[in-house]
């Protein structure tokens, strides 16, 4: 039993740094965009959907409230964008990666136009699902 302790507080010791804030974020927050998106998407074939799940880079912890206050605002934007989508405009990375960028600028635009700020550095999607 002394043995396991002494393995775990040693391991805790010599991974403690990798779990503090360092490491190129600085204050930066990560912020849930609520549930995932699903939307239809155009297809000649016949109905498909999109899934999406997303979260946003705050460019303060300190707007995290105001971000929560614009967040039907910001779903509104992403799922007009979302479901004007192909499945051949997101078939591969650089399509994903474009439409992460149009949501990001579209965002980014609408909270400046209500807020005066930015509020929201980037846009990640963790989960993407074409059915």
């Amino acid at each position: 039993m002394k043995m396991r302790f002494l393995m775990f507080a040693l391991l805790t010791l010599i991974c403690a740094p990798s779990f503090g804030a360092g490491g190129g974020g600085g204050n930066s927050l990560y912020l849930p965009l609520g549930s995932p998106f699903v939307v239809n998407i155009k297809d000649h074939s016949g109905i498909r959907f999109l899934q999406i799940t997303s979260e946003a880079r705050l460019t303060d912890p300190a707007v995290g409230d105001e971000v929560k206050h614009h967040m039907a605002l910001i779903r509104h934007i992403m799922i007009m964008l979302f479901s004007q989508q192909t499945p051949q405009s997101i078939g591969n990375l650089e399509g994903k990666e474009k439409l992460r960028e149009q949501t990001l600028a579209a965002v980014q635009t609408a909270l400046q136009e209500e807020t005066g700020k930015d509020l929201i550095e980037n846009i990640y999607f963790t989960g993407f699902v074409v059915q």
